[in-house]
């Protein structure tokens, strides 16, 4: 009897450390999306979404959100790359999809900045590199409103690249008031 209370025992302690490191980071993970007023409930998915979340600290969570925001924006250009291409020669669309990848390739390197200063603990310099790409993703969406075309093309990926550097800019906003 007493040999299956200890085996119970220490397999309830093994689960629970198990389990513990894992709960720690979502617990974090929900402390640190308190932040994003706005969008709370997609930083927490987006952020829940990658493993390596769980483990991370809040200046990494900021990191992995940058990471995401990033991609999103790389993952949007190269589509605006594509799409630049099969459009119509000296169109609206065409003209429309140039100004939006300048404005992304801008962003993308704000992004890569913001990555820096993070990397140098400088949370408030990276919140201000966020903002700034995120203000040229708002540039492409309002330079091609105009444009019927875009609209049903692209719309949604935009307003999404957007939301993600708004998580990103006021999580490093949290961190440098923290730090």
């Amino acid at each position: 009897m007493a040999s299956s209370l200890c085996t119970v025992f220490i397999l309830s302690l093994g689960l629970s450390l198990l389990f513990t490191p894992a709960l720690a980071g979502i617990a974090l993970i929900r402390d640190t999306c308190k932040y994003t007023t706005v969008h709370r409930n997609l930083c927490f998915q987006v952020l829940l979404s990658k493993r390596e979340s769980q483990r991370a600290d809040a200046p990494g969570l900021a990191k992995i959100a940058l990471k995401i925001a990033h991609d999103n924006a790389s993952k949007l250009s190269a589509e605006l790359v594509e799409l630049h291409d099969k459009a119509e020669d000296m169109s609206d669309l065409q003209q429309c999809l140039e100004e939006c990848l300048r404005q992304y390739e801008d962003a993308m390197e704000q992004l890569d900045d913001a990555s820096v200063a993070v990397d140098t603990r400088k949370y408030r310099e990276a919140a201000q590199w966020v903002s700034v790409a995120q203000g040229d993703v708002r540039l492409c969406q309002v330079g091609c409103r105009t444009v019927p075309e875009y609209k049903n093309m692209l719309t949604k990926q935009n307003g999404n690249v957007g939301r993600l550097c708004s998580i990103t800019a006021s999580i490093l906003r949290s961190l440098a008031v923290k730090h």
